[in-house]
């Protein structure tokens, strides 16, 4: 829960007269030191001239615990000529620093921060530099972006795919059709992830093949985005789903179904197979087409039993 110092903060986040400046002045000397980050961040967003230079400062020379806001603070200036000091902090630690210059680097439009994203995506900030790099333009980062999909290591390209969705290239698609073919599962379940997002039903046909991947993961992830799209003509593979080996893809394939086939048509089946169905598909269907209130609450079900849920499941009929 927030200090009332934090909520204060919040609050100043965007002044109405003086005395909330100076309050939020007062707060960056505060002992907290969320409390002294908050503030700064907040008086950035006043974007007065006067305040640049100190928070430079903070950046460049302040305490560990201090740095990060003071990065985020001089991020929302977005001056490029702030991009040496940035590109210094981004090989110090602690970590948390680099995550901050990682962060900040999405509001620099430019070929510079594009090139420092890339590499600090090769290590430790990944994820954090990832996420700036998809959201600043696609031409900028076009070229970039090829290279990090067909780089050696892995866990960049695992990183990379389930965040092309918010990446705004006409040429998105096909990238993540690519992935989708990669060796590594943690790569086709991002990719899985992202034409699930995406929405496209031409990508239909592909995210059907992959509910049959070698890895439960991906078939998982790919069940999950099959159902999304809600169609009718899904119903067979989802009902087929729910007798596969892996509890999160049974569990998945029930939930979509109940989203996908209509009612009317979906009791009747789980009537007619309820002795055949696993744990984890009658725990779905019983809660969400027929949901008596006792069972809500019934901690039997965190026993994993598909003959305590089938026990039930006859004792409500």
């Amino acid at each position: 829960m927030p200090s009332m110092r934090q909520v204060a903060v919040e609050l100043m986040g965007k002044p109405h007269g003086p005395g909330d400046t100076e309050a939020l002045e007062k707060l960056v000397k505060d002992k907290s030191s969320t409390v002294r980050g908050m503030a700064l961040v907040a008086l950035a967003k006043l974007g007065r001239a006067v305040d640049h230079d100190r928070f430079a400062e903070r950046a460049r020379n302040g305490t560990k615990g201090d740095q990060p806001a003071a990065i985020r603070a001089l991020g929302q200036f977005a001056d490029p000529r702030d991009l040496p000091l940035l590109t210094d902090l981004a090989c110090e630690l602690p970590l948390s620093v680099r995550w901050a210059v990682a962060e900040v680097l999405s509001r620099y439009p430019c070929q510079e921060a594009v090139g420092l994203l890339k590499g600090m995506a090769k290590g430790a900030t990944c994820g954090v530099a990832l996420d700036s790099l998809v959201r600043l333009p696609a031409e900028l980062t076009v070229r970039v972006i090829r290279e990090l999909l067909d780089d050696p290591n892995d866990n960049v390209r695992a990183n990379l795919a389930p965040r092309l969705a918010d990446w705004k290239h006409p040429n998105a698609g096909n990238l993540l059709r690519k992935l989708a073919a990669d060796r590594d599962w943690a790569v086709r379940t991002g990719a899985a992830s992202s034409l699930g997002e995406v929405g496209s039903a031409k990508d239909l046909p592909l995210l059907r093949r992959m509910c049959r991947d070698q890895d439960e993961r991906v078939r998982t992830q790919a069940a999950w985005a099959v159902g999304g799209f809600r169609q009718e003509a899904d119903t067979p593979l989802l009902k087929a789903l729910i007798y596969d080996g892996c509890a999160d893809v049974r569990t998945v394939a029930a939930r979509r179904l109940i989203g996908t086939a209509a009612r009317k048509d979906l009791v009747p089946w789980v009537d007619e197979n309820a002795t055949r169905l696993s744990f984890e598909a009658l725990k779905e269907f019983d809660y969400h087409l027929y949901a008596p209130a006792w069972l809500r609450n019934a901690a039997a079900l965190t026993d994993d039993d598909s003959s305590l849920a089938l026990g039930i499941y006859r004792c409500r009929h």
